[in-house]
């Protein structure tokens, strides 16, 4: 399933708000193996939001929308989408009540433009009511094509898509996306492209993405599978093979904090021998460390080294990378790698 996020706000052209929604949407989306690709932003306009959106199918299955669904004569997202798919909006009952009832809770009146709020599809919608505020969500599908519906508060968004869209959605998708995270410091951008450049020209599943952010340069393996732990199987080679590069991991003292705490001694591990550590193995693992005391040629012969003893002893198969957070502060200002996973 192909999938675009649209934001709805002038407030958000503006830079008034900080659209937290698209980032919140985009991450969920990947977990349950929806690719997204395409984020778009448009205001309160009536011509514009209508173009967005029929645009928008010309190239997605699905479109997530947040804001648009107040009560006053500028909050059009529900009926430009039910323009759309040709539905009418009648009004539902339940969700007027539920309107009725907040507004009481918090001791103000209703004026009657928040009815506007409680009308939905007539036939091919699904209502999402609201606990957190005033306007319901609506999922409309129809001829392989569905629009889901949001509110634009965070506090609204977040709780009604993890409660109600993703379950939803969940069903519909035979597949998830799992990242894992390589950070490298003292390598740019550009030299850490260039050190596995042979890897992303020959990518398919996994993908390969590097990425600069401040202080640290990003290589991010993505895979496709059914379930995270085939995705990781399908990740193993390809974070050993990364890993295992000069460029990335040259320095003779790596560190990383594993775990969020640890002796100089364990975030070497996280760096170095935590690359190839296995629950039932830890052997190799010592055996890597003791190569990185002790070794000034850098941690990718120390890595090849052991590589090479696990495909000797267990078929090739690269072991599991635990999870690691960059160290907080501090060190010499050599490369350095750690790494870290995403997924469900």
């Amino acid at each position: 399933m192909k999938a675009e996020i649209l934001a709805v706000g002038t407030e958000l052209l503006l830079g008034d708000i900080l659209n937290t929604n698209a980032q919140f949407l985009a991450q969920e989306l990947a977990a349950l193996g929806i690719e997204v690709y395409y984020q778009t932003v448009v205001g309160d306009n009536p011509g514009r939001l209508e173009d967005t959106i029929f645009h928008a199918f010309s190239r997605a299955d699905l479109i997530i929308t947040t804001g648009g669904l107040g009560p006053t004569e500028d909050d059009l997202t529900k009926e430009t989408a039910a323009k759309y798919f040709g539905e009418n909006l009648v009004l539902d009952e339940k969700a007027l009540a539920q309107i009725e009832k907040f507004f009481k809770r918090i001791g103000r009146e209703m004026t009657e433009n928040n009815v506007k709020q409680a009308m939905v599809p007539e036939k091919n919608g699904v209502v999402l009511y609201n606990e957190n505020g005033t306007a319901p969500g609506i999922i409309i599908e129809k001829d392989g094509k569905m629009i889901v519906m949001l509110p634009g508060p965070p506090k609204e968004t977040v709780p009604m898509f993890l409660n109600q869209v993703k379950p939803y959605l969940a069903k519909k998708q035979e597949a998830t996306f799992v990242s894992r995270i390589l950070r490298v410091a003292g390598v740019g951008e550009s030299a850490m492209e260039t050190a596995v450049k042979d890897m992303i020209d020959a990518q398919t599943n996994p993908t390969i993405a590097p990425y600069a952010k401040d202080g640290e340069s990003i290589l991010r393996i993505t895979a496709r599978a059914k379930d995270e732990e085939e995705a990781n199987r399908l990740i193993d080679p390809v974070a050993a093979g990364a890993a295992g590069t000069r460029c990335l991991c040259g320095g003779r003292n790596g560190h990383g904090n594993s775990h969020g705490g640890a002796s100089a001694g364990k975030r070497q591990d996280a760096c170095c021998g935590g690359i190839l550590h296995r629950r039932h193995d830890r052997v190799l693992a010592d055996r890597i460390r003791g190569h990185f005391k002790s070794t000034a040629g850098g941690l990718c012969d120390i890595f090849q080294r052991g590589k090479n003893e696990a495909a000797g002893r267990e078929g090739g198969n690269a072991g599991k990378i635990r999870r690691s957070q960059p160290a907080n502060g501090g060190g010499d200002g050599r490369r350095h790698c750690t790494d870290e996973r995403r997924g469900n």
